[in-house]
């Protein structure tokens, strides 16, 4: 009696099996959908991250283009001086 016992269980079993098999599948679905999501907004940060460098390169490069020059003039001036003093007979 106990082997037609165990014998009416395998079938409940099987469906229990059947059932987490089919929600392992599910939540293996689900983590492909929610890592390609993951990998999408990855790009999107980068993209959004290289537009905002592309627009500070734009604000800062005619700053330090004026800096420069103002480095340059200074130093070809301080050039001058000292050639003229070096140059003069004192």
């Amino acid at each position: 009696m106990g082997h037609y016992i165990m014998h009416l269980f395998m079938p409940l079993n099987n469906i229990v099996n059947q059932l987490k098999d089919q929600e392992t599948v599910n939540l293996l679905q689900e983590n492909k959908k929610l890592h390609a999501k993951s990998l999408e907004y990855e790009k999107r940060e980068e993209e959004l991250n290289l537009k905002i460098w592309k627009s500070k390169l734009k604000v800062m490069i005619p700053v330090v283009n004026k800096i420069l020059v103002k480095i340059v003039s200074t130093e070809q001036r301080n050039r001058t001086c000292l050639v003229r003093k070096l140059c003069l007979p004192a």
